[in-house]
């Protein structure tokens, strides 16, 4: 049997990461969040401004390994 793996990104932890929750409930999926070894701050703008800089100039940030974790 596949096993699904759900995978999520959140500056915040706020709606992104219940979405996340809420699929890995309805499916039995495994989840894992992806994290960035610099976290991002400042205000939702700045980091929203940042994001946006970044994506423009081709830029990958670092993350950590991802560590999942496995529904019963």
């Amino acid at each position: 049997m596949k096993k699904m793996l759900v995978v999520y990104y959140s500056w915040s932890n706020g709606n992104t990461k219940r979405i996340a929750e809420q699929l890995t409930n309805g499916t039995g999926a495994d989840i894992a969040r992806i994290e960035t070894t610099e976290p991002y701050s400042g205000s939702h703008e700045d980091v929203v401004e940042q994001g946006k800089r970044e994506v423009e100039a081709g830029f990958m940030p670092q993350i950590l390994s991802l560590i999942h974790i496995s529904e019963p």
